[in-house]
């Protein structure tokens, strides 16, 4: 049923307002108004649809449709004729569905050969791109092979402990950075396995990567292992690059008089794909917080606070022809001390040697000797003292460690000496 433009329906009967008695009425939104009184009719707008016929089914051989369901199709006094139309169809969509994979197929080699990944990933991937794209839905965005690829190659690698990082998938992809985040989110429940890998091994990988690249020791690589591995409390919810950026830079501030020449905490955090204020904020929130460092300005500056503190808690050592900062400390002053009484005193007496001095170094020891030497001798270390012909305010910070009784320590079930054992002896 058709409607004028003067609203009338089509027919022999025309519209007419019950109030005024006029022809003229309108169409709107809300129905059927007559122009000279505004009354709005109560005849309603009648809309057409085709009508619904439940025996017919709407089929196309070339539309990625079912034609109806098996029981449809039998049940139906067409059966054969629909049987036939939608063995057309699914031909039609194997054909649709190899093209994909051969575009999925060149679509891997590409991304593997310019990340120099091994070719044995390609038939592995290639699986597990064909049963994402059979079990998902033809109208979802993230159903084309160069939406779907890069996703899947990311998950493969790190399932398989192969350091990968996403911005290398996007200079090499056909996707932006938002289209790979919500491809990735959305095909992770694919990937069950990838909670379940091994981070030790990852973070290992990123490691071992950048003392190849740069050409530093095995020495640097066992204390970036050790630093993860203690500060592993604070670290587990980190990502793994931004781990393996963290405690590589700390490993370089420990020696970083011996690797200043060979590479930056900057060139780490180019390697690994972060920025040099994460390492810097990471350090201030785990290493600083953690340790409660007083006194620390940057991991530049205080590298020699950093590393005294590191060495104070045997987290990393350095070779045996290396002296640590507890090693290069100065002797400031010692004396001998017959009664406690009198300990304070020669405590006061070491604090104006250190007003005297000019310069302030990273850590100071004062050892002083006691004349029964088989009772005690106390330890003061005096990490920081606040020095007035320098600008830089400097934290007081006293340690007294007592030595018992014993002269000759066995070191055979410890890792290094213990803090209690004076590293300077007086005399």
């Amino acid at each position: 049923m058709t409607i004028k433009n003067n609203g009338s329906l089509g027919t022999d009967l025309p519209m007419i307002c019950e109030e005024c008695k006029s022809d003229h009425i309108l169409q709107t939104e809300q129905g059927y108004v007559c122009a000279n009184c505004g009354l709005v009719l109560d005849t309603q707008r009648m809309e057409y649809h085709r009508p619904y016929d439940q025996i017919r089914i709407q089929h196309s051989p070339i539309h990625n449709t079912t034609i109806g369901s098996y029981t449809e199709r039998n049940h139906n006094s067409r059966s054969g004729h629909l049987n036939r139309l939608e063995k057309i169809h699914r031909s039609q969509a194997q054909i649709n569905d190899e093209r994909a994979y051969m575009k999925a197929q060149l679509e891997i080699k590409k991304i593997l050969g310019n990340l120099d990944l091994p070719k044995s990933f390609r038939e592995p991937v290639f699986k597990k791109f064909k049963k994402i794209y059979s079990n998902t839905k033809k109208c979802l965005k993230f159903r084309a092979p160069r939406k779907i690829l890069p996703a899947i190659i990311f998950y493969h690698c790190r399932e398989n402990n192969v350091v990968v990082n996403g911005a290398q998938f996007l200079e090499v992809s056909m996707v932006d950075a938002s289209e790979f985040r919500r491809a990735r989110i959305h095909y992770l429940k694919h990937y069950n396995k990838y909670f379940a890998r091994n981070r030790v091994k990852i973070i290992k990988g990123f490691i071992s990567n950048i003392r190849d690249v740069y050409g530093l020791d095995y020495e640097f690589y066992l204390n970036a292992l050790k630093i993860a591995q203690y500060f592993w409390a604070s670290l587990s919810q980190t990502a793994d690059n931004v781990i393996a950026g963290l405690v590589s830079s700390v490993a370089l501030l420990c020696d970083y008089e011996k690797y200043n020449e060979t590479v930056s905490i900057t060139d780490v955090c180019n390697l690994v794909n972060i920025q040099p204020s994460t390492v810097n904020a990471q350090i201030s929130k785990v290493v600083v917080d953690t340790l409660k460092i007083d006194g620390f300005e940057s991991p530049v500056k205080s590298s020699d606070l950093v590393k005294l503190y590191l060495h104070k808690l045997e987290i990393v050592h350095t070779s045996d022809g290396e002296t640590t900062t507890e090693e290069r400390v100065i002797q400031l002053q010692s004396g001998n001390v017959d009664d406690w009484s009198n300990f304070t005193e020669e405590l006061m007496k070491v604090c104006e040697v250190l007003h005297a001095q000019e310069q302030a170094i990273p850590s100071r020891k004062i050892a002083i000797n006691v004349v029964k030497e088989k009772i005690t001798q106390p330890e003061v270390h005096i990490f920081s003292f606040p020095i007035p012909r320098i600008r830089q305010s400097k934290v007081f910070v006293v340690k007294i460690a007592p030595k018992f009784k014993e002269i000759h320590h066995s070191y055979g079930a410890q890792k290094g000496p213990p803090w209690d054992i004076p590293l300077i002896n007086p005399g």
